[in-house]
């Protein structure tokens, strides 16, 4: 992302800062305290401590009590959209001659989270 994007507030800064954070667990079986975390995106401890306790809440990551850390969880947010491109470039536009549009993903919501 470009500063300049940034600087003109075309961006809402917490949700980069969660993505940035998830991004610490691209190994999906790893495991971070809140200072690792912190550490590892550049951010204020106290910043840290409240996404992650946002992201546990809505199920994307769980907290390990025991080990006070934290991993996703089976539910986080998938990083790799390429299933949904390719379904996507298998629907014909809308208005093509003879096709009618398929959903291309299916989305369930519960209470506190949802999956594609």
């Amino acid at each position: 992302m470009s500063s300049a994007a940034s600087e003109n507030g075309e961006v809402i800064r917490v949700i980069l800062r969660a993505f940035q954070i998830l991004r610490c667990f691209e190994d999906r079986s790893r495991r971070l305290g809140n200072r690792e975390i912190a550490k590892c995106c550049s951010l204020p401890r106290s910043t840290v401590s409240r996404i992650m306790l946002t992201l546990a809440r809505i199920g994307h990551v769980t907290y390990l009590r025991h080990e006070q850390k934290y991993t996703l969880s089976p539910h986080a947010v998938a990083f790799d959209p390429s299933p949904l491109v390719e379904s996507c470039e298998a629907v014909p536009p809308t208005g093509a001659e003879g096709s009618e549009r398929q959903p291309s993903a299916n989305v369930r919501v519960t209470d506190d989270q949802f999956a594609i």
